[in-house]
């Protein structure tokens, strides 16, 4: 949810999925209408269709596909607010909330084409109307106590600054938002409720017309409720829970009663919420890391590129918005972050793009969730993209944007529906302008579809395929010219290819004077066919084959260059699917003796296009990829090739929807000059590529190698671990991929010396790190003589990096966690219970000692003679506990009755120590609490609003502290990390309120 920088509370119920879409495809593809959703963990109150159109908060897996949030955006007469995310629409009216799953592309372009094959029967289009899935309906009716009513005075809901709905009350008030695969509802309050009594919260749910409502069937089970309709459509309420500022969490079942859900806060909950928290510490800008390096990911589908005569452009779709990257002549990617086309609350399918006037034109279809429509957007050579929006094109619905140049004008394609349909054109300017009067049917019949357009000289050919009415199961390739105003010079159409074969998926290219047209001819040996048209519209080349290839073939693409035509298609050999092509003369011969493999990266198939275009001295091809890597796992994305004039593969393997490396894992220390930042960097694609990198941050906020530092290299790590003595001197700590412990020392200047073995000769598991400040000690686990098991031991490691002896610190036990108190070092380990054990620096070890509540890791600062050790217990309890003189000490600090579950960070700037949690599993976002040395806890606060895994804190002694830690983004497929400087020095101040939230399990 979005939280409130104002002094309130707040309490916010979400809507989420329980009943997703069988046969789902890899999210990774790019496509979230056929991809798998996860379904949220325990923390917020759900509802969704069947199909997967959610309302939802972010989960941790979710949190990066609803990170850029679909904002509302008010009617022309403001009374009614909408926005859409990848697969529903969600409509604010009247206090009503509405939501409605969309139909995916597929099931909306086949109502599409049923239109048009009924209107050209004489059949009524009413009679095949627009589907449309029952909405679910959810309106507030009351938020009460004796004594007390929330929902007086409404106003009318207004978009406030973060894109939600917002709709005000005389005591409280309403927010909707609305994410890319979810929803949510939130109600603030200034201070706490008036009245006595349980708070309850009570809602109309209903799906469809009231006749729908009264057959709702509605069950209830651990999740929460399931509403379902007699028709198939399901939704779930999940059950809700109660969190204060303070962070503390109570349960709040959802309860179907005569024809409401009520969610019902006790009132002891009630009265014993803290209302608002405070924000203590300064918090600066994310500093980051390294410079990122980019690398092949799964994003991306539906692949097409236009050429500038030296440079490239490549467009294509992801999670239906749409994309474009720049390549240089050499296929290399000019933008490392993608130009984004996308724009809030609309779904973009299917890009095309031509080059003319000296600017690219970039083509769609796009869904708004009340018409279907062809879009365009400019952009400029150097990667501007022009205007602030996307400019329509189509004056009524379309599909299947085509576009090429014709020297004067952008010559724009689609299939239209409705009162315009057919294949139709448009003439765009250079300006993006639209000509007056040029949109026009340019087929001979309403069932032509999927076009394709090169322009020549003078004049443009349209290629499409048609149906003949009555026979929907044939398709034939029709075509016409167009001339550069924008006449259709054969209304009647041209005949392609004359045969009664199957032919669809055509493809265009020109010379200047001809047209090369190739498409599929099905049957028992589809093969790709091709004719030659003149700029007469006379077929100077009747269909002749072009495939050699053996096994199936499709998706051909055209393209003029160096003389020559080239056709590239996907061809499925006995192995895999591959991309191949031939020369084409202007004559229309077939050059070589056999077809050329044009790409060595295989082809994933499907209905995903060729891109091919000629950049002046090379072809371009693009297509949806697969790269199979070490790990069994396969990457999926847009992938291309360079083809030299003679069909000569120039450069290959080229990724265009390339991301950002993987950075996970970090740590983080004071070295006495800089704070030292390492994490585990994944730069190579494939299980078993990690690598130990780091940076030297200043206090100033000045990341001092903007390259980073490669700790391991050449090595890979795994498990990797950093301490530093605070007197320029910092180790890092791995496990190598032969199951070898390796150690490095980093100087405060940045240099390093050579890796060394922790243990030569012998298996070093997962080895850990801790200094006290003079000494370095590393345990990990060794294989003992026996052959019996494994033994926790330990060396010391001096500031250069070169180990010392080993000694057994336990036998037949592994380590958990290790860190410094003080002089000593404490020893988590394992032997069928979790203990702890005191090593000296010395390398004494005591006895063991019970370990507090059981836990798993523990984390520790010391300072002021005292070290205070924290740790997460096995219900998520955040505690801590001071240790002294070789024994815990105190009460046990209850620092949060909650958290994600994963271990805190803890450090002592000072004057008081600090603990960073991550608030819970959903969110993810970091709490921060101070503890003074005589134990004595401050206010619990939101130390940003975003996600924080795996925090590390530390400290310059003078009280400024360096949170690092990582969080996902673009859609959970990159994790990066961030880092921030904290100052602690004015930590009295109340800067911003935290919220109080009510929220629902799925």
């Amino acid at each position: 949810m979005s939280w409130s920088r104002e002094g309130c509370s707040w309490m916010a119920v979400s809507l989420a999925g329980w009943a997703l879409a069988a046969g789902c495809a890899d999210p990774g593809a790019g496509d979230p209408g056929t991809g798998t959703s996860i379904v949220p963990a325990t923390a917020r109150a759900s509802i969704a269709t069947a199909a997967g159109s959610a309302i939802a908060p972010a989960s941790k897996l979710r949190r990066a596909a609803s990170a850029g949030a679909r904002r509302f955006h008010a009617n022309a007469a403001g009374t009614q607010l909408s926005a859409v995310g990848e697969r529903h629409r969600l409509e604010i009216r009247g206090g009503v909330a509405r939501v409605q799953r969309l139909t995916a592309p597929a099931e909306r372009r086949q109502w599409l084409l049923a239109r048009a094959r009924a209107a050209a029967d004489g059949v009524a289009a009413r009679a095949i109307d627009r589907p449309a899935p029952p909405a679910l309906e959810i309106q507030t009716l009351s938020i009460a106590r004796a004594g007390y009513q929330c929902l007086d005075g409404a106003t009318a809901s207004v978009v406030d600054e973060g894109g939600g709905a917002y709709r005000r009350f005389a005591t409280c008030g309403e927010r909707w938002s609305n994410g890319a695969q979810h929803g949510e509802v939130a109600f603030d309050f200034a201070r706490r409720p008036a009245g006595a009594g349980d708070l309850v919260v009570t809602l109309r749910a209903r799906i469809g017309a009231p006749a729908v409502e009264r057959a709702m069937v509605v069950s209830a089970d651990d999740a929460g409720l399931r509403l379902a309709t007699p028709g198939g459509e399901r939704f779930r309420f999940g059950h809700a829970t109660w969190i204060d500022a303070a962070g503390r969490r109570s349960p709040v079942p959802a309860r179907f009663r005569a024809g409401v859900i009520e969610l019902s806060v006790p009132a002891a909950v009630v009265d014993g919420s803290r209302y608002p928290a405070v924000l203590d510490p300064i918090v600066g800008p994310d500093l980051g890391t390294d410079t990122p390096v980019l690398q092949p990911s799964s994003s991306g589908i539906e692949p097409e590129v236009a050429s500038d005569g030296v440079n490239s452009l490549v467009v294509f779709s992801d999670f239906q918005r749409i994309r474009a990257v720049r390549a240089d002549a050499n296929g290399d990617v000019l933008e490392f972050d993608w130009l984004d086309l996308g724009e809030d609350g609309f779904l973009q399918f299917r890009p095309m793009v031509a080059f003319g006037g000296g600017r690219y034109l970039v083509v769609w279809w796009q869904d708004d969730g009340a018409a279907i429509s062809i879009r365009g957007r400019l952009i400029d050579p150097d990667g501007t993209i022009v205007g602030a929006a996307s400019f329509p094109i189509s004056s009524a619905e379309g599909v299947d944007a085509a576009v090429a140049w014709n020297g004067q004008s952008f010559v724009v394609g689609w299939g239209g529906f409705g009162p315009a349909p057919g294949v139709r054109i448009a003439l765009v300017g250079p300006d993006g302008t639209v000509v007056a009067g040029s949109e026009r049917q340019v087929s001979p019949t309403n069932l032509a579809f999927e076009q394709r357009i090169a322009a020549g000289l003078t004049t443009a050919l349209v290629v499409w395929e048609e149906q003949i009415p009555g026979n929907f199961s044939s398709l034939f390739l029709g075509a016409t010219r167009i001339a550069q105003d924008g006449t259709v010079l054969d209304p009647a159409g041209i005949r392609v290819d004359q045969s009664d074969t199957f032919q669809s998926q055509p493809a265009v290219g020109s010379d200047g004077q001809q047209f090369l047209v190739a498409w599929q001819r099905g049957g028992e040996a589809a093969t790709i066919q091709g004719a030659i048209i003149d700029q007469g519209g006379l077929i100077t080349a009747a269909p002749f084959p072009i495939s050699r290839s053996p096994g199936g073939v499709s998706r051909p693409a055209v393209a003029f260059g160096a003389g020559e035509f080239l056709v590239a298609w996907q061809a499925q050999t006995d192995a895999d699917s591959i991309l191949a092509g031939t020369a084409v003369s202007p004559g229309g011969a077939v050059q070589g003796a056999a077809d050329s493999r044009l790409a060595s990266v295989q082809v994933r198939g499907g209905a995903d296009p060729t891109g091919l275009t000629w950049n002046g001295s090379r072809f371009v091809l693009t297509f949806d990829g697969i790269r199979p890597q070490p790990d069994g796992f396969s990457i999926f994305g847009i992938d291309g090739s360079m083809v030299a004039s003679d069909l000569s593969i120039a450069a290959d393997a080229l990724a265009f929807s390339q991301l950002p490396n993987h950075q996970f894992s970090p740590h983080a220390a004071w070295d006495g000059l800089s704070y030292l930042v390492t994490w585990s960097d994944e730069r190579d694609p494939g299980f078993g590529q990690d690598t130990a990198r780091a940076v030297r941050i200043s206090g100033a906020g000045v990341v001092r190698d903007p390259a980073g530092i490669a700790v391991s290299a050449p090595q890979r790590a795994f498990s990797h671990h950093l301490a530093s003595n605070g007197d320029r001197r910092s180790l890092v700590v791995w496990q190598t991929t032969t199951g070898r412990g390796a150690v490095r020392s980093i100087a405060g200047n940045g240099t390093q010396s050579p890796i060394r073995a922790l243990a030569p000769g012998s298996l070093a598991s997962n080895p850990l790190l801790a200094s006290n400040g003079s000494t370095f000690l590393s345990a990990f686990a060794r294989s003992n003589a026996a052959g019996t098991g494994t033994d926790l031991v330990g060396t010391f490691v001096a500031a250069n990096g070169n180990p010392g002896g080993l000694f057994t610190i336990r036998r037949a036990a592994t380590p958990n966690s290790l860190v410094a108190a003080g002089d000593d070092y404490l020893v988590q380990f394992s032997d069928g219970g979790d203990q702890l054990l005191i090593v000296g620096s010395s390398g004494r070890v005591s006895a063991p000692v019970p370990s507090p509540s059981g836990s798993q890791t523990l984390v520790a600062a010391s300072g002021s003679r005292n070290t205070l050790v924290g740790w997460v217990t096995s219900t998520g309890q955040v505690q801590a506990r001071f240790f002294a003189r070789a024994a815990f000490r105190g009460p046990t600090l209850s620092i949060s009755p909650t958290s994600d579950g994963f271990a805190p960070t803890v450090a002592f700037d000072g004057a008081r120590y600090w603990i960073v949690w991550a608030a819970d599993r959903e969110t993810e976002r970091p709490m921060i609490r101070s503890v003074e040395v005589g134990g004595a806890l401050g206010e619990t606060s939101l130390v940003v609003d975003q996600g924080c895994e795996s925090p590390e804190l530390a400290s310059d002694g003078a009280q400024q502290l360096i949170l690092t830690c990582f969080e996902f983004t673009n859609r959970f497929r990159v994790a990066r990390i961030t880092t921030r400087l904290i100052d602690t020095s004015d930590a009295t101040a109340t800067v911003a309120a935290a919220p109080v939230v009510l929220a629902g399990g799925d």
